[in-house]
């Protein structure tokens, strides 16, 4: 049985890593906090709130894999609400079809992607926000009022309160000593209920919508290395067999290498240890490969499939009986936790890059 909440493991983890880095953009020299991210979450459920978005509405997502796509996404599903993420790849027919069968209120895109849509054909969209810098560029379907100064004025006013220095004045008059970790309380959702609506590629045809539970993004996920001397030595195909025939999906996978300074941080809740040393140069001596894996009780289960530490010690059958070589060079690391899975996950994986089990077609 799946025990974490969704949401409650973006509180958690907001408040657990406030000082540590979260999110920065390739190519820019600016890494935001967990607490800088926790703030601009605020600030856009402050955004929706002002745009009357009740929980459970659509809310479209379109953009290119960077910071503020993440933070619209968590800002989302932390708020209540339902996101749409669209690929950005999806031409703009697609697009127009997406938000209207999803019944997509708010739009949120990149700038180069809205050139490109038809305001008259995105039937159920009420307002559009630039990913660049979250201002709102357009009011839609607005209710019918007949043409005058008075209607264009209320429009301005509208638009007005829905700009980022508005909102970052409400933003200061809610929390004027400051924002802090104790502020990161969300709503609650239970497991059952949509948290994403995500669109196949749609090749015979238009896209089909695939409804997600938070049950589909909690508890169920764990995430995994496969270590540097298993990789070197050739074990990495039978070991992602073996996982996959002990019944998990594979959501997310890469081949990478961390370097020292990235081992450092992934294992910095060892920093002090005797063995922190070693470690991190171990970890970052090859190439490892990366997942997360889905399954029920992900985290228990594959703790199980994987025996002990010690590979001297592990039961008959195990991945690091079969394939470790010392405790060190153990073959594979796998998390301890739910909110430990979601950190590791985190750390390797954008949210774009993971594919987790479909629930339902709409």
């Amino acid at each position: 049985m799946i025990q974490e909440n969704f949401i409650r493991l973006f509180e958690d983890s907001f408040r657990n890593n406030w000082e540590l880095p979260a999110y920065s953009n390739y190519g820019e020299d600016l890494t935001m906090t967990y607490a800088d991210v926790a703030k601009r979450v605020a600030k856009l459920h402050i955004l929706f709130e002002q745009c009357k978005l009740k929980p459970n509405d659509k809310v479209a997502l379109i953009g290119r894999n960077n910071a503020n796509w993440a933070i619209t996404y968590l800002a989302t599903v932390t708020y209540g609400a339902v996101v749409v993420p669209i690929l950005q790849d999806f031409n703009p027919n697609d697009v127009h079809h997406i938000t209207n069968h999803s019944e997509s209120t708010l739009l949120f895109a990149g700038d180069n992607i809205w050139e490109n849509l038809e305001e008259e054909k995105l039937t159920t969209v009420k307002a559009l926000f630039s990913l660049t810098e979250f201002n709102c560029i357009t009011l839609l379907n607005k209710a019918p009022k007949p043409e005058s100064i008075e209607a264009e004025i209320h429009e301005q006013l509208v638009v007005k309160y829905l700009r980022p220095d508005y909102i970052n004045s409400l933003f200061h008059s809610k929390y004027p000593q400051g924002f802090f970790r104790d502020h990161v309380r969300y709503i609650d959702k239970p497991n059952t209920e949509i948290v994403s609506v995500n669109y196949t590629s749609g090749t015979t045809g238009f896209s089909k919508g695939v409804l997600t539970t938070g049950n589909a993004m909690a508890g169920n996920i764990t995430f995994t290395m496969i270590k540097p001397y298993a990789v070197k030595k050739g074990k990495a195909g039978s070991i992602i067999a073996m996982i996959q025939n002990s019944g998990f999906k594979i959501v997310a996978l890469k081949l990478t290498c961390l370097s020292l300074e990235d081992a450092e941080k992934f294992y910095e809740i060892h920093k002090g240890r005797p063995f922190y040393d070693s470690l991190v140069k171990f970890m970052s001596s090859g190439p490892i490969i990366a997942a997360i894996l889905e399954k029920e009780n992900a985290v228990e289960n594959y703790r199980k499939l994987i025996g002990n530490t010690d590979p001297a010690k592990a039961e008959e059958g195990t991945i690091r009986k079969l394939y470790g070589e010392s405790i060190q060079a153990n073959a594979v690391h796998g998390s301890d936790s739910d909110e430990n899975a979601c950190d590791e996950a985190n750390f390797f994986f954008s949210l774009r890059e993971r594919f987790y089990t479909r629930k339902e077609l709409i």
